[in-house]
């Protein structure tokens, strides 16, 4: 049984890469389960089991992009080793990175993506309203 978890995971984890890399590509108008399916090498029938529509799937890519990024800007910003312009221009260079990689336009590609979609929409301003909330915790640390 717990293989199977192991499993059913780790497909889960190639399905949310693979439509990672069909966004990137193909944008939000293009992006289709079965380009995923194709990309992850899975059958589609995998994707609608796991996220069981397109939005489930975009929302799924932009919540687990989200949590990677602000697991890493949090960590960043609770180093004590660094001063706070050093913790900013290392931001500066995370975002083009993220620029490099395609993440920036992904996340751009979701946020469009919900000006059509209304429950796309406010699940990405709730997920958006954190950065925000970030950044003034940030801002008011730097003040005190």
């Amino acid at each position: 049984m717990a293989l199977r978890k192991r499993d059913s995971a780790a497909t889960r984890d190639d399905i949310l890469s693979a439509a990672r890399t069909v966004l990137n590509r193909d944008g939000s108008g293009r992006f289709s389960t079965h380009s995923v399916a194709s990309q992850a090498g899975v059958n589609q029938s995998l994707i609608h089991y796991h996220f069981r529509t397109r939005n489930g799937l975009l929302l799924a890519v932009l919540e687990q992009m989200n949590a990677e990024l602000l697991d890493r800007q949090r960590g960043m910003y609770a180093r004590e080793d660094m001063t706070l312009a050093e913790k900013w221009q290392l931001a500066v260079d995370l975002y083009r990175v993220d620029l490099a990689s395609g993440s920036v336009r992904t996340q751009l590609e979701l946020t469009a993506h919900g000006y059509s979609h209304t429950i796309v929409s406010a699940q990405a301003c709730s997920l958006f309203n954190v950065w925000r909330w970030q950044v003034a915790a940030v801002s008011e640390a730097a003040r005190q």
